[in-house]
Formats: C-alpha cells, structure tokens, sequence
C-alpha cells in the first residue's frame, strides 16, 4: 500500500509538456484538493429514496432517477462504502442506533416537477418555394427543483444542504420525435450533481505555474527556461539559482523557487521565495509563497484527516479479506492464475486483481502466473473476456495458462451497491474451491 505521504503530500504530476502563454512559460501541474464537505470521519453512507411531491408514476422514477444518481457517484469516489437504504431505514425510524450502521446518509425531495409541451405556428422560409410559410413547431420544457442533505448519524447533524433545479427543452416538427420527458429530467439531475464528488471526497485537479520573465535578457535564463520545458527541473533549479547568485536578477530567484515547488519541495521553495522577498521586496514573491504555504497547509490537512487507512479503504479492505481468505483456504504450493472477468468497472477491477494478486503472492505460499500481457496471449488463441465468462471458460482458460487453480473477479453494481466477488476453481476438478461476495 502506498505510503499516505506519496498519496497525499504535495506531489506535482505533470499533465503535458511545459505550455507558451504569449511570453511567459506555464508548466501545468496535478494538485490533490480537499472536497468542499469534510467527511474525513464518514466511510459508510446510506442513499435513502427520494421523497415527491407528487405521487405520479412520472415523479416517483424521477426520485428513483435521484437516488441512484447519488449513489453511484459517491461509488466513483472510491471512498466510501454503500449501505443498503431499507434496513437502515428501518433501524433509524424504529429509533435504534443506526450509527452503528452508517456514519451518515443522504436525502432529499423533489420539490418540483412540471412537464409542459406547446405549439406554436413560426414562419420559416421555405427554399422550394422560394416564399416564407407557415410551419407548426412542437416544444417541450421540462423543470425539475430538488433538495438534497448530507446528515451525520452520529448527531443528526446536517453536513451539507443543497437546493438545485434546471430547465431542459426540446423543440420539433414532429411531437412524436420530442426528447422524453424523464430523459430531460435526468440531465438536469446529472447537470446538478456533476461537482459531487468534489463534493465529498479529495479529488484531482490542474493548475499551472508560471515562470517569471527574464527582463534582463540574461542569456542563460533562456537555457534554464529550455529545462523547465523538458522536464529537467533539478538542472533548472540549479541553473537558476547561479543565476540569482551572480547577478541578484529576481526572474532568476522566482524561477528558482518555482522549479523547486516542481520538484515536490515546497517547503524549501516557500523558504527560497520568502528570502526572495526579504531581499527585494517584490509583491510578486510575497504573494507567491502565500500561495504556497496555503497549498502546503491544505496539503498537510489531506495527509492528517484523509489519511491512507481511510481513502478507498472499502475497496482496499475487501482486497485485504480476499487474500487472508485464499491464503487460508487454497492448498499451498498451488500455482494460480488471477482473471480480470467484470463486466463493470473493468479499471478498478484490474486494479483489485493486480493487488489481490499481489497480496497471495507475498504471502509465500503459492505461486502466481505473471498477468503480464495475459489478454494478449488469450486473444491470439480465441480466448473471450467479453460478455459473461463461464466457470467452464475460465477453467479452460486456467488450463491453457498452466494454472492449478483459477481465481476470477468480478465487480457487481446493483442497487447502489458495489460487491466484489472473488471465486477459485479448480482446474482439473472443476470444484468450487472458495467463493465469496465482499462489500466495497
């Protein structure tokens, strides 16, 4: 598992080569960010359903449309871990301790919902007959106003309230060919819940920083400039920072500590750029390294309160109760196979294999079959991961692969609810040797 400092310290991924904007370089650069809510504490969230405001056929898949929106974007964070909505329900308005259920939930109304279709007679020019007529044109506008609450069980407190609402319209000749009405609503709710999950979990995002220009015409600056660009921020520090020594030119110091921040050293770039402005004075610095030390505040407020223990701990510990389980119950000495067979969410189930994978393998106690370039092999033998893999597949599969034992994964989204389903067949039996469902 990776360390917290290398999953959350300031670390700089740069997104593309260095960028020209008119004269002054711009090296983008990745930056994690804390979410507008803090949910450092929250890991298992309930998505209750929807309440209307109009018991319609219409309105109550609308609020369906709501919940499971909800549900699977807090799922794309790969934070949290989804609780089902009945029994917690159930629990909470019995006045039971639901906290020990959920750490908090999510719900809401709509407020809201009106569909109204029109016509209206417009006069269009018609090319054929060269004249303007008369032509019927159907409309539909839809408008959708909902509230959504983000609440803490342990106190009912309410961590975040949203009101939200949008306009969709759609306009035809023909009013068999209007866009549906639930398909408008469900692009006013995917508009409105979009910055979700920036919401509630740490996300990542670009910023650029500038180098300063070189008002001196310093020759060697354009050769610093020419690292930065390549990637070669170590030469550039240096190359920059001669500079500034021999010459006091404040390009060069500026440009000293944006190298450096490149670097992932921001504690010393806010130490360059505050010396810079201790010796000259200069706004610029004074206002760079307050922009520095903020980022490194928020940077070590990520590291304290989203530490690794925490983000994606469902999904790492799901991992972690597969491994334990396939070292207890597979036979040692046992050459395995791990195969990737999901249907949804194929990267992260690539992500689970590989680590479950991983996992076994320190264990000691068995050996694994490199998945390096698997799917390529399978693919120049016939071999089909698309669509459903059968027991029988995978244990042919298994066989061609020189595997003792086939271990398939497998990711299920139903109801808001991700499970990841590990299975172990034996492949010269065809015995189910262990098969479980582990909650994400």
């Amino acid at each position: 598992m990776k360390s917290v400092m290398s999953r959350f310290r300031y670390l700089f991924l740069i997104a593309s080569a260095a960028a020209l904007a008119g004269c002054a370089t711009t090296i983008p650069v990745q930056v994690t960010k804390l979410p507008r809510v803090d949910t450092s504490a929250i890991n298992r969230i309930v998505v209750e359903p929807f309440d209307i405001s109009q018991d319609t056929p219409e309105e109550r898949l609308i609020a369906q449309d709501l919940s499971r929106t909800i549900g699977d974007l807090v799922i794309s964070t790969h934070r949290f871990t989804i609780i089902e909505a009945d029994d917690f329900m159930r629990i909470r308005k019995a006045g039971e301790n639901y906290a020990d259920l959920a750490d908090a939930w999510f719900s809401g109304e709509i407020n809201r919902y009106t569909v109204e279709d029109s016509s209206v007679v417009e006069t269009v020019y018609d090319s054929a007959a060269k004249a303007s007529i008369p032509k019927t044109m159907y409309k539909r506008e839809v408008q959708l106003e909902f509230t959504y609450r983000l609440v803490r069980s342990r106190d009912g407190g309410i961590m975040d309230r949203l009101n939200l609402s949008g306009t969709e319209s759609s306009k035809k000749e023909d009013p068999a060919s209007l866009t549906p009405a639930r398909e408008m609503a469900r692009a006013i709710i995917n508009q409105n819940l979009k910055n979700l999950p920036r919401d509630i979990a740490p996300y990542a995002t670009t910023e650029k920083r500038t180098l300063e220009k070189d008002k001196a015409k310093d020759p060697r600056m354009k050769d610093a400039t020419a690292l930065v660009k390549s990637g070669s921020y170590r030469a550039a520090a240096d190359l920059f920072s001669k500079i500034y020594a021999d010459t006091g030119n404040f390009a060069a110091g500026y440009n000293t500590a944006i190298a450096t921040e490149l670097l992932g050293n921001l504690q010393e770039a806010i130490a360059l750029m505050r010396g810079l402005d201790a010796a000259t004075g200069n706004p610029k610095a004074r206002n760079e390294y307050q922009r520095m030390e903020a980022t490194l505040a928020e940077s070590k407020t990520l590291e304290t309160r989203y530490d690794a223990s925490n983000v994606g701990s469902p999904v790492l510990a799901a991992i972690k109760e597969g491994a334990v389980d396939l070292n207890a119950r597979l036979k040692p000495g046992s050459r395995l196979s791990f195969l990737n067979v999901s249907q949804t969410e194929p990267l992260l189930a690539d992500y689970i294999v590989d680590e479950l994978a991983g996992q076994v393998l320190n264990s000691g106690s068995f050996t694994v079959v490199e998945r390096k370039n698997i799917e390529a092999l399978l693919g120049e033998h016939n071999f089909q991961l698309s669509g459903e893999v059968s027991d029988d597949s995978a244990i042919s599969i298994g066989r061609f692969l020189g595997a003792e034992i086939i271990i398939t994964c497998s990711i299920s989204d139903q109801q808001n609810l991700r499970r990841l389903i590990i299975k172990a067949l034996s492949v010269e039996t065809a015995e189910i040797l262990y098969q479980k469902s582990l909650q994400m």
